[in-house]
C-alpha cells in the first residue's frame, strides 16, 4: 500500500500537516546496486537556498540541523560528507565555495560563559578527531583537519594564494590562534616540515638579518606571560 500515488509532475504536499511519525522513513530498506535513497540529477536550482531547504526554531531541546552516520567495519573507506563546486569552461565568477558555514548571533541574544570547557562557545564549525582505544599503526597519519592545495598547470605563486585565508571583517579579536592545553601537554613541535624549503631555509640561503635589534615583533601569550617573537628585515 502506498501513502502517495503520484502522477508525473505532482508534488508531495504536507503543508501545515500534523505528522504522526517520520515524514519519510526508509529504515531497514535495501538499496539496489549503484542507487541512492534520494536522487536528483540535472536539476537547476531556482532559489538561493538550493535544492533542499529546511528552517525551524528550537524551543524545548537541543538538536542537530541534520544528522548523518556511516560506519565502516572492513577496508571500505568512509569519505564523510561530499560537497563539490565546479567552474566549467566559460565560467567567470568572483566567488566559488565548496562549503559555507555561518553562525550568527543577533541583537538580544547572549553568549553564556564557557565555564572552562573548550567545547562551549560560538563557532562557525567544530572539528574533533577522536581515538577511543583504536590501534594506530607505525607510519599512520592523523590530524583534526587536512588541507590540500592543488594547482594543475596554473601558476598561482605570484597571486594571493594561501592554504588558509584569514580575515576579520569587523571588530577586534583578541587572538589569531588560541591553543587550549587541556591534557597537560601540547605538542612536540610547533611546525614539522618534511624538508627544508621556502619559507623554511637555512641561514645563508638568503640575505639573513644582521641587525642588532629586531625591526618588528609578534606578540604572544603563554600562560599569563607575554612574549615577543623578533622579526628582522631581510636585507
Amino acid at each position: 500500500m502506498s501513502l502517495y500515488n503520484l502522477k508525473k509532475g505532482q508534488a508531495i504536499d504536507n503543508t501545515n500537516s500534523d505528522l504522526k511519525d517520520h515524514g519519510i522513513d526508509f529504515s531497514g530498506s535495501s538499496l539496489p546496486v549503484s542507487s541512492n535513497v534520494l536522487r536528483g540529477t540535472s536539476i537547476v536550482p531556482t532559489r538561493v537556498s538550493g535544492w533542499v531547504c529546511f528552517t525551524g526554531t528550537l524551543s524545548s531541546q537541543s538538536a542537530y540541523m541534520d544528522y548523518f552516520s556511516l560506519t565502516t567495519e572492513g577496508t571500505e573507506i568512509c569519505y564523510g560528507r561530499g560537497s563539490f563546486a565546479f567552474a566549467e569552461s566559460g565560467a567567470d565568477v568572483a566567488v566559488i565555495l565548496g562549503s559555507q558555514t555561518i553562525t550568527r548571533m543577533n541583537s538580544g541574544s547572549t553568549l553564556a560563559t564557557a565555564s572552562g570547557s573548550p567545547l562551549n562557545g560560538a563557532y562557525a564549525a567544530q572539528f574533533k578527531m577522536l581515538f577511543d582505544g583504536a590501534t594506530i599503526e607505525s607510519g599512520a597519519i592523523t590530524a583534526v583537519a587536512c588541507f590540500l592545495y592543488q594547482a594543475n598547470v596554473t601558476d598561482v605563486s605570484n597571486q594571493q594564494s594561501s592554504i588558509l585565508q584569514l580575515s576579520v571583517d569587523s571588530g577586534d579579536v583578541q587572538n589569531i590562534f588560541h591553543i587550549n592545553v587541556g591534557a597537560g601537554a601540547l605538542a612536540h613541535y610547533l611546525f614539522n616540515v618534511s624538508e627544508a624549503a621556502a619559507p623554511f631555509m637555512a641561514f645563508g640561503g638568503d640575505n639573513e638579518p644582521n641587525a642588532a635589534s629586531a625591526d618588528l615583533g609578534i606578540r604572544c601569550m603563554v600562560g599569563a606571560s607575554e612574549y615577543w617573537i623578533p622579526l628582522y628585515i631581510n636585507t
